[in-house]
């Protein structure tokens, strides 16, 4: 089964590898796309010749707000993401490509759209509040960034807006 995004054609089977490239307007939704684990790369000062480069080169699906840009034939899949919600926009993503948004979630860093990577407690322990250090007992930390993540009020917040939107679960 196809199914077709504006300018191409995308076998069903290549979704659990898709990559996308967010436009200037979208970096709310490129960092809940990364909430979700796709890699989701936003450059908001880059110019549209160089993100149609890195989407050409890169095989990336483009996401963009720009209706007129997204009806034009490209050598790349692009979506045209209808909402200014960021809300709507991620379940328009997720529904449209019948993406998994519970497999891999919390698996990128939110900023450097980088795999972190598990890490000891103890080697934590000067980069968490002590309150934190002292309750949780797993933390991830982003390789590129330094920044260090654990399920904590903010998770559980992500989640809640995450199912909230129906998004909780593998459809």
């Amino acid at each position: 089964m196809k199914r077709t995004v504006f300018t191409m054609d995308i076998e069903e089977s290549s979704f659990s590898c898709l990559k996308f490239l967010a436009d200037g307007m979208l970096g709310s939704l490129a960092r809940w796309l990364r909430f979700l684990g796709y890699d989701t790369v936003f450059h908001q000062d880059w110019t549209k010749g160089q993100l149609l480069s890195l989407a050409k080169t890169e095989g990336r699906i483009f996401l963009t707000r720009d209706r007129a840009f997204a009806q034009k034939s490209r050598p790349f899949p692009v979506i045209f993401v209808s909402s200014e919600d960021v809300g709507d926009q991620l379940k328009q993503v997720v529904v449209d490509l019948n993406l998994d948004p519970v497999s891999h979630r919390f698996s990128l860093c939110s900023l450097c759209n980088v795999s972190v990577k598990s890490v000891k407690k103890d080697e934590v322990a000067d980069s968490v509040p002590k309150a934190v250090w002292a309750r949780e007992s797993v933390f991830w930390e982003c390789p590129c960034c330094g920044r260090i993540y654990w399920q904590g009020g903010h998770w559980q917040r992500i989640e809640a807006r995450l199912a909230a939107l129906h998004l909780n679960k593998r459809e």
